[in-house]
């Protein structure tokens, strides 16, 4: 399935917005007809697939009202009112079907080897939180959580409302490929078993140790559809030891306990387990020493070693990368605006589906310029933005003011220009690496606790 956001085969950036537009308004419609909605009156002088289409435009542009943006797109007016009560009638089924149409894989080996391990594109797994306003209709439908600021105080309400959700990420390009939003109050891991029939068996699934459980791989391997797996464990997972294999690792069962009667075995998988150690030297001398466990599916350590698979766990934390894009480049506040429970829905869709393009035009970017050894992850996500919101307005003008080959030539010289700013590599931390703690006030940490001395990393046996 390849990513219906696009570009032409020129240098241009975005879609016809007429096409895309069009194919927004039949996945609705033929999401409508599933779920037994028929349209009443007569027909709207603005389609849903352009009120869905401004949502996208909105989020790449960063600035003006809901109605402005229909206006730009469709010449037509129409009141704030009219928008939010339009767009609050579409169904979550009608916006997971169009994900399904404007989601997908974008890169390959040659134009993304970072996001491949073998033959398996690596995708992350992972949650995160949305905050919401103080509106009447949110605060009736969505809890705020319990918050505790220091260790003296006792737990409170939370300044704000906050609602989950959980996506697949193409790790390479930072390229969402689907999402799961909880408006029912939905866990972290709820949201993620929805997502698992999304994978293919080109997928490699990476997860945090969240997912590192017995329920979780019980899940992926019922209805998960992935070619292969790699999942951080916590400490109070148990398994059973069955044989040890030639790097260190071990072939292990998993018992999988109901979660309603934790006294009852419903399965038992077995699967490969590395066990490893971290040691660490702090700036006085003294040896910091973690453990971690990995479980895989990959059960050849000849063909994948247990020290490659430990390497490649760290790419998960890509995961984490996009949700920071996504957090903070794409919005203007720390909360979103959605005034209602279902357009709070929209808006969170909205920004991945615009987050897809901009993926994708990342991906581009990194290939014009082949004298540079980098990724599409290393493209500044601000230059790309900011080109996009130059390119996009543009060629709502082709026909009308400027050529075909006049954008064109601007797309073209803007994307050599572009290409040629990159996110450095990561630096050493000068300064102290410190968590701030729960306490009533944050001191000021002035010395270092960290030495340039490299970690060391050492394969455990079964214990």
């Amino acid at each position: 399935m390849c990513c219906k956001i696009g570009m032409h085969n020129t240098n241009t950036t975005i879609e016809d917005t007429v096409g895309l537009i069009g194919k927004l308004d039949e996945v609705l419609c033929k999401a409508a007809k599933v779920e037994g909605k028929s349209r009443r009156g007569r027909k709207a002088r603005v389609s849903l697939g352009t009120l869905l289409f401004s949502t996208i435009w909105q989020k790449i542009c960063r600035r003006g009202a809901m109605p402005e943006h229909v206006k730009r797109i469709s010449a037509e007016s129409l009141e704030g009112s009219t928008v939010s009560r339009r767009l609050s009638g579409v169904s979550k089924k009608q916006l997971e079907a169009v994900s399904d149409c404007l989601l997908g894989p974008i890169g390959d080996r040659r134009s993304n080897p970072g996001g491949y391990y073998r033959d398996y594109r690596t995708v992350g797994v992972d949650g995160t939180c949305f905050t919401l306003i103080n509106s009447e209709a949110i605060v009736k439908k969505v809890p705020k959580s319990k918050s505790r600021r220091s260790s003296e105080q006792e737990a409170e309400e939370s300044a704000f409302p906050q609602i989950r959700a959980s996506s697949l990420v193409e790790l390479g390009p930072h390229n969402p490929l689907a999402l799961s939003v909880g408006l029912e109050g939905e866990s972290e891991m709820e949201l993620s078993v929805g997502l698992l029939k999304k994978l293919s068996k080109t997928d490699m699934l990476l997860g945090d140790r969240l997912y590192g459980v017995g329920w979780f791989l019980h899940q992926i391997v019922e209805h998960g559809n992935c070619g292969a797996i790699l999942l951080k464990v916590p400490n109070s997972q148990t398994v059973r030891a069955i044989e040890e294999l030639e790097d260190g690792s071990w072939i292990v069962e998993v018992d999988v306990r109901s979660r309603r009667r934790p006294a009852d075995i419903i399965a038992t998988h077995r699967v490969r387990e590395i066990r490893y150690e971290i040691a660490s030297t702090d700036a006085q001398g003294q040896t910091r020493i973690d453990t971690y466990r990995l479980w895989t599916d990959l059960m050849d350590c000849r063909i994948d070693p247990a020290k490659v698979l430990i390497d490649l766990y760290q790419q998960r934390w890509e995961h984490e990368g996009y949700y920071r894009e996504l957090k903070l480049e794409l919005k203007k506040q720390k909360h979103l605006n959605a005034q209602l429970p279902e357009t709070v829905l929209i808006e969170i869709f909205s920004m991945v589906w615009a987050s897809a393009l901009i993926a994708k035009e990342r991906l581009r970017l990194a290939s014009i310029n082949d004298s540079q050894d980098t990724t599409s992850r290393r493209v500044r996500f601000d230059v790309v933005l900011e080109n996009m919101r130059v390119l996009w307005p543009l060629q709502r003008q082709v026909g009308i003011h400027l050529s075909q080959e006049q954008f064109e030539a601007i797309a073209r010289s803007l994307s050599e220009e572009a290409s040629l700013y990159y996110t450095p590599q990561k630096r050493r931390r000068s300064c102290p690496r410190k968590v701030r703690q729960n306490q009533k006030h944050w001191p000021k940490i002035r010395e270092r606790t960290e030495s340039n001395q490299p970690v060391r990393i050492t394969l455990l046996t079964h214990k």
